[in-house]
């Protein structure tokens, strides 16, 4: 199995992403290329701090973003996708279906289409011929 097919089983997931610096991403997996770079959407950054002897987790809202392959350390789920609930089973009426057709003719074509009608469009076939020559006067 390709690895392009296993990132493919994440899509839609909530994902857990550790980075090289420490952080971790918690966000929706939307999409990766072939350099491995991740888009998630929803996204939070998770990072700990030191201060003295306590380790203090802060907490930010990213929204969406783009994380290059190279930065990743590790991807893991949080969560499956989210399932919209199912609608109840729809039976079927006691009907026929049938597509609904015109009354006449079909072969022949609409009226309207086989020329324009008067005062639409070009100009009628008198005015663009040209006017009779005259004899010059004498």
């Amino acid at each position: 199995m390709s690895q392009k097919s296993k990132f493919f089983q994440w899509i839609d997931y909530r994902v857990r992403i550790t980075l090289g610096d420490g952080r971790m991403l918690v966000g929706t997996f939307l999409a990766f290329d072939k350099h491995l770079n991740v888009i998630l959407s929803e996204c939070e950054e998770y990072r700990i701090r030191k201060q003295g002897i306590h380790e203090i987790e802060t907490k930010r809202t990213l929204g969406m973003i783009i994380v290059r392959g190279d930065n990743i350390i590790s991807l893991s789920a949080e969560a499956p996708p989210h399932q919209p609930p199912k609608k109840q089973e729809l039976q079927p009426g006691p009907g026929k279906a049938q597509p609904i057709t015109r009354q006449g003719v079909t072969g022949a074509p609409n009226i309207g289409l086989i020329s324009q009608p008067k005062g639409m469009g070009l100009p009628g076939q008198q005015t663009m011929m040209p006017a009779g020559m005259s004899m010059p006067p004498m």
